[in-house]
């Protein structure tokens, strides 16, 4: 099969004598590694025309959508608008959530219609045309439909009278629920909740307290002490990193429900999930209700400061970390566990140091024992000299 090489010049060649070039993995990822680096436009031009013809059926094709992608992302005003019009056209039906794309289309499509909302620079009609059909479409069937999430979760971000709209429907948190309930749907769902809690370009705090409440209480009987199923450790260590403080109470409230949290807690992803709930409870109180939970022997706490798993490192220092925590596990405990504390979180701090800065100290302090080693030699030498005079 022909391939589109690195050399752009070459493409439109290579398409009209070889279509199926399109539909190349390797074409695809060349394709992406020049445009994102490129400093001219032409390349993307020359390329938006010579794929024209066959934009439909790149559309119906994962490698194809690839392609389209990296118009998109790196393309023109004139580029987004011209590959949005094709989707619009070939996919008014998904666009509607009356039918779905084929199942390894499904990812694709999902990203291409999300970076075509990203471009907020394109105020031409056939952008503003898929914005307006989804926001006119139903809250339940956006949060409902795989395809059409990561563009939702743009559209929450860059619009903030359709956040407070959407992330207060109801209905949208049953569908949401839903969709996060399905193991198929696991990346997608993943991928939504990095984007409104992790990816904010912004850091817009309110809009993150918006959003991760949403997220939380569309999952909140996953939470429940009597759900056979619990959210994604993912998904829940994004809530204890970037959750509001409502979230978090209620998701320690939960968890100090559950009858496995100790077992949990003995795993590396729980126990960095316990950590940070730990380090960002506003109310201490919730904090000491978990730490007595968590520490109810001696045990407890000599088996994490001898593991060699980071998270019960990371565990221990966010007990250290408050005076209020490191009180209250020296009342349940009976003895103090400040010195314990202490090495944990000294060894927490090194295991996760910067491999650069952990190497530059390393030279340092042999360079310094080089220096003192001399330094004694030295003085060594010159006691013989004087002893022989």
């Amino acid at each position: 099969m022909v391939h589109l090489t690195l050399e752009p010049t070459k493409w439109a060649d290579a398409i009209e004598s070889s279509p199926e070039s399109l539909f190349s993995h390797e074409s695809a990822k060349n394709v992406e590694t020049v445009l994102s680096k490129a400093s001219t436009r032409r390349h993307q031009k020359a390329l938006l025309k010579a794929v024209e013809p066959f934009m439909e059926k790149m559309i119906e094709d994962p490698v194809g959508i690839s392609i389209l992608i990296s118009l998109v992302s790196y393309g023109t005003i004139a580029t987004v608008d011209a590959v949005t019009g094709v989707v619009l056209h070939s996919c008014d039906k998904i666009l509607k959530s009356q039918s779905s794309p084929g199942k390894t289309c499904d990812g694709p499509l999902g990203t291409l219609l999300e970076r075509i909302v990203y471009r907020e620079d394109c105020t031409e009609e056939n952008r503003m045309n898929l914005v307006t059909a989804l926001k006119t479409l139903d809250h339940s069937l956006l949060m409902g439909n795989s395809v059409l999430l990561l563009a939702v979760a743009r559209l929450i971000i860059i619009d903030r009278d359709f956040a407070l709209s959407i992330c207060s429907d109801p209905n949208a948190k049953k569908s949401f629920l839903q969709l996060a309930s399905s193991g198929s749907k696991k990346k997608v769902v993943l991928s939504f909740c990095e984007f409104l809690l992790a990816g904010l370009e912004s850091k817009d705090l309110q809009l993150i307290d918006l959003c991760s409440s949403f997220v939380f209480t569309a999952l909140s009987d996953l939470f429940a002490v009597n759900s056979n199923m619990r959210p994604s450790k993912e998904i829940t260590l994004l809530l204890a990193s970037h959750g509001n403080n409502f979230v978090l109470q209620e998701m320690t409230k939960a968890m100090l429900s559950w009858s496995d949290i100790c077992d949990r807690a003995k795993t590396e992803d729980y126990a960095k999930i316990l950590a940070f709930l730990l380090a960002r409870l506003h109310d201490a109180n919730d904090g000491i209700r978990l730490i007595k939970k968590l520490f109810k022997t001696q045990n407890d706490v000599d088996e994490k400061l001898a593991s060699r798993k980071v998270s019960h490192l990371q565990l221990l220092a966010a007990v250290a970390e408050k005076p209020v925590y490191v009180e209250a596990l020296t009342k349940a405990l009976g003895n103090s566990q400040e010195k314990k504390l202490i090495g944990a979180v000294a060894r927490y701090r090194n295991a996760t140091k910067p491999r650069a800065l952990a190497t530059k100290e390393v030279l340092l302090q042999r360079l310094e024992k080089i220096r003192t080693d001399s330094g004694i030699n030295n003085k060594t030498s010159n006691t013989l000299k004087r002893g022989r005079e």
